[in-house]
């Protein structure tokens, strides 16, 4: 049996839904393929929503004790369950999935439950649940399966206590002291969250600093920032030993240090999911991590087979494979380009604090000869932060010194994730460092930091601000 569609997307994470919906708002028709019972993909069921929603719940909670250390009367409880943390996680997924199911509904996409395969440049296969076969004939193909933990069969995982950020979600007892391998954005991030809820952390990395490829300034103030929240981190270090005691799990560093833990997190990146792909059937093959060499408009060597999300690699975020996605298919069925690639994407890293950047790191710019200059603020000067006790952060703005064009947005701070939509914006129109000098903020408010690295960028620099026109 087969069927006849313009697009026919493998995976329904949030790049598959968005290349599907997209086609069929184009008037196409377009499946989507998906071996979860419900939609959503790692995003939903085991990434970027219930990790979002983790780290919300500690904010909170750190949040109520420090009203109470203010002297305003909080009761909490000194102990609470990690099933108690992801109680509401469960209902903020159940929400998630159910409007993923009612938008492709809603836009008439095609859903097939099962396994897809690539037998051919327009044909795919689906293998269904009770083993039923379908094909589908098809004008293009997007390959959005996602990724998965990356798991070295060095390390000795085992369930609820040598795990990886999948486990987390498992997991039936919160740990009282917790090691994290990789100070990469999801080692971070879950190192953050548990410190916040009282946790012992050991956060342990083989470079010589957190977040080694952001920008530094901004790397190293999040990790002074982890420090105060009572997080240890051991740097230019890895675990070389893992050892089952009657007290939890005693591990051993490069750096002969011996430290007694509850549970082991492990974070060593992702792997794409282009396993059973049937990529041998067109010629295309993945990287030894799992991901797929594509072009600027997302093309793999097969034009009529394209990718989107995680298996493409960085910087694999959500936000960035529901854009690529929309793309796709406005690509093919609008003939649109792109407004910019990847590198002037928006990074998020919901660590606490928050950062967050657009465009290339200080030390990018110096390696390219770049004339540039530097804008600073301090959350710890910023009112409302003040206000809210969220002191700490950096707001960077990096300029071209001759045009005041802005570079690039760095920031570490609460909120960063929402904070930068606003330098962004300013980026991706060609604005200039002197629009934040002009603009007038709301006060109090978090945003206003804008205008405060953009006055110490024109007194550091002696500039002149232009004109407004």
């Amino acid at each position: 049996m087969q069927e006849k569609f313009d697009l026919v997307c493998i995976g329904g994470g949030p790049a598959g839904q968005k290349a599907a919906i997209q086609a069929a708002k184009c008037g196409k028709r377009a499946a989507l393929i998906d071996v979860r019972e419900r939609l959503g993909g790692a995003s939903v069921h085991s990434g970027t929503v219930p990790s979002k929603m983790l780290q919300e719940t500690s904010r909170f909670l750190r949040r109520v004790r420090a009203e109470g250390n203010r002297g305003l009367s909080v009761e909490l409880p000194q102990k609470i369950s990690i099933l108690e943390l992801l109680a509401r996680n469960r209902q903020i997924l159940h929400t998630e999935e159910d409007l993923a199911e009612e938008q492709a509904a809603r836009n008439l996409v095609h859903v097939f439950r099962g396994k897809g395969k690539v037998l051919g440049p327009h044909l795919v296969e689906v293998t269904g649940p009770y083993n039923e076969k379908i094909q589908l004939q098809t004008e293009y193909i997007v390959l959005a399966t996602g990724s998965r933990p990356h798991r070295p069969d060095s390390i000795p995982f085992e369930d609820q206590v040598i795990y990886d950020s999948d486990g987390v979600l498992t997991l039936r007892k919160l740990p009282g002291k917790l090691a994290v391998l990789g100070g990469g954005i999801i080692g971070c991030e879950y190192a953050s969250i548990f410190a916040n809820l009282g946790v012992e952390v050991h956060l342990i990395d083989p470079s010589d600093s957190i977040l080694n490829w952001a920008d530094r300034e901004i790397a190293l103030t999040l990790g002074d920032a982890l420090q105060k929240l009572g997080l240890q981190i051991h740097t230019k270090d890895d675990i070389v030993e893992y050892r089952r005691t009657e007290d939890g799990v005693k591990i051993r560093t490069k750096q002969e240090k011996e430290i007694l833990v509850d549970q082991v997190l492990i974070s060593k990146g992702r792997q794409g999911n282009a396993e059973d792909l049937g990529l041998e059937n067109v010629g295309l093959s993945a990287s030894s991590r799992g991901t797929l060499k594509v072009n600027d408009e997302y093309q793999t060597d097969v034009p009529s087979i394209f990718a989107a999300g995680d298996i493409i690699g960085h910087p694999a975020l959500s936000s960035t494979s529901m854009h690529q996605g929309m793309y796709i298919a406005r690509y093919l069925f609008l003939g649109e380009r792109p407004r910019f690639s990847r590198s002037q994407m928006p990074v998020a890293i919901w660590t606490v604090p928050e950062v967050a950047f657009i465009g290339s790191t200080e030390e990018e710019l110096k390696a390219q000869g770049v004339d540039y200059g530097v804008g600073r603020s301090d959350f710890k000067e910023n009112t409302r932060a003040l206000m809210t006790g969220e002191t700490r952060g950096l707001l960077k703005l990096l300029f071209e010194r001759k045009s005041h064009k802005l570079l690039a947005v760095h920031m570490v701070s609460d909120r960063a994730t929402e904070l930068l939509s606003l330098g962004q914006t300013v980026v991706h129109l060609g604005g200039t460092v002197d629009y934040f000098f002009h603009h007038i903020f709301n006060y109090p408010t978090l945003s206003g930091v804008y205008k405060s690295a953009a006055l110490d960028a024109i007194n550091a620099h002696d500039m002149t601000p232009a004109a407004v026109k």
